[in-house]
């Protein structure tokens, strides 16, 4: 069969030529970052073309499969500073949320210079420090037996608040020494000291990292601290360096760990974010650099987390804006209401829900638990009433780090944006209990209960969104070996079922 001649081309070269010109300008024009003309043919505007949103699904998918027993999940609720601190005590609240840990940083704020800093604790870097009388332990004392009175243990961050690394760099091998004392005084009575036993050490000798160069002197400090530390105790665990948004230098800091056969337990980076997918995304990136490296014991620590939303470019939990006359400016009032509010509850439990599924974060603290001394507080007010994220707090604390964890899958649809929603499930003494979160998310949840034992007869399901504060809604009967829930949630909030 003859095939088809082609079109005859009826432009000439010349207006083929005209033409790719005129494309060539459209193009540019459409390519400047501020939507100024390039080519300058015209004097219209061409507008952007904006990045096409996929849309979120009406519903979200969750499944969980009650004959699937996974690991228990971990308790990430922990705490920055707390339940003790200046002008406040929030222990019967700590006691009621079952926090696991605290982490001390910016403790007291100006009012005692930053209670935990090493320079605070050793004031005269040229003293002697064999020396007890060098030290002054008389503001952290009363901190750590606030935190195991509570029931509580410490994560102890070695380093400065708001200061450099100047001193510790200068003399590193003092440093480490003063460091090995602390440590003696809270678990081996040195200077009038106690037997906590605190196991966890987190290193971060500057209060930003990213303001530092000398990465090099810095990474072999923190060789010599966690060499020194381990040869006290093989049972400590060591980490650093609460990188504060540098994936970059967590990368060589790991990759320095590496090649040097350094002990890291845990490496500490802080998440002050709007967005639940960022933080699980850079925490799946630094476990994907873990794992190939060969790291296989080391984990995540998110030393310093909150709802960071922002009408303006984000301030650091240590640098916020302010106008002035030294007040916070209506700007971060807009950050500081929103982290107290449903919406930062919503982001509290949609955060926790979402690291508990991953394996390698085994260790998280909420920034901060000091009402009267810093803003970033969200679980209470200045009087240490109760404000929405404690309920988020309470809520996950009933099944994070007690029974076995059980199969919950939350699925969105490939060819729609993340529904926005998350899940987890545990079971202990016969009991199920199911936690839901929506942060910003699908405005159903379409809950899929799977081989459902045959002594659960009843679900019992709690709110929590912009008026309840995980309140009892409704109970529904449960029937048969397999269970279909269509649950209405908030675009913010979240629930809790109970099964018996």
């Amino acid at each position: 069969m003859p095939r088809k001649p082609k079109p005859k081309n009826e432009l000439s070269a010349g207006q083929r030529a005209a033409l790719y010109l005129e494309a060539q300008e459209e193009k540019l024009r459409s390519m400047n970052a501020d939507g100024e003309s390039v080519g300058a043919i015209t004097e219209e505007k061409t507008p952007l073309k904006k990045k096409v949103q996929k849309p979120k699904p009406e519903s979200a998918l969750v499944r969980v499969d009650m004959s699937m027993i996974t690991p228990r999940i971990n308790a990430l609720h922990g705490m920055c500073n707390g339940p003790v601190s200046y002008g406040s005590n929030l222990s019967g609240l700590f006691r009621e949320m079952k926090i696991p840990y605290v982490r001390n940083t910016c403790s007291d704020g100006e009012v005692s210079k930053y209670a935990f800093d090493i320079s605070r604790i050793f004031k005269d870097k040229d003293a002697d420090d064999g020396d007890p009388a060098s030290y002054d332990f008389s503001y952290t004392d009363k901190y750590i037996i606030g935190i195991y009175n509570c029931g509580a243990e410490c994560i102890y961050r070695f380093g400065e608040s708001d200061k450099d690394a100047a001193w510790a760099l200068s003399d590193p091998e003092k440093w480490v020494r003063v460091c090995i004392r602390i440590i003696k005084h809270y678990n081996e009575y040195w200077a009038n000291g106690f037997a906590f036993g605190i196991k966890i050490f987190d290193i971060c000798p500057t209060g930003s990292f990213s303001s530092i160069d000398d990465k090099a002197n810095l990474f072999a400090l923190y060789e010599r601290a966690a060499r020194e530390i381990k040869l006290v105790s093989e049972e400590y665990l060591v980490g650093g360096m609460s990188f504060d948004g540098c994936l970059d230098r967590a990368r060589e800091f790991l990759r320095f760990c590496a090649n040097k056969n350094v002990p890291i337990d845990f490496i500490s980076v802080t998440a002050m974010s709007d967005s639940v997918l960022d933080v699980c995304d850079d925490c799946q990136k630094l476990t994907s650099l873990i794992l190939n490296l060969g790291l296989t014991s080391t984990y995540i620590m998110v030393s310093e987390w909150n709802y960071l939303k922002s009408p303006i470019e984000k301030p650091s939990p240590k640098t916020v804006i302010k106008n002035e006359s030294g007040e916070y400016s209506k700007e971060c009032k807009v950050i500081f209401d929103a982290q107290k509010s449903i919406e930062g509850a919503a982001f509290c439990s949609s955060l926790l829900l979402a690291l508990a599924g991953m394996e390698r974060v085994k260790y998280a603290c909420y920034f901060d638990a000091q009402p009267m001394i810093s803003p970033f507080c969200g679980i209470s007010d200045r009087y240490g009433n109760p404000q929405k994220p404690y309920f988020a707090f309470s809520a996950y604390s009933k099944i994070a780090g007690v029974g076995d964890g059980v199969l919950a899958i939350s699925q969105q649809n490939p060819d729609m944006q993340h529904s926005g929603v998350w899940a987890s499930a545990m079971t202990i003494d016969g009991k199920y209990k199911i936690m839901i979160s929506s942060f910003d998310g699908a405005p159903f949840v379409d809950l899929r209960l799977e081989n459902i034992p045959d002594n659960l007869y009843t679900a019992d399901i709690y709110m929590s969104d912009g008026v309840k504060n995980m309140e009892l809604c409704d109970s529904v009967s449960l029937a048969g070996s397999k269970k279909r829930l269509l649950l209405s949630v908030s675009k913010y909030g979240y629930l809790q079922i109970e099964m018996y």
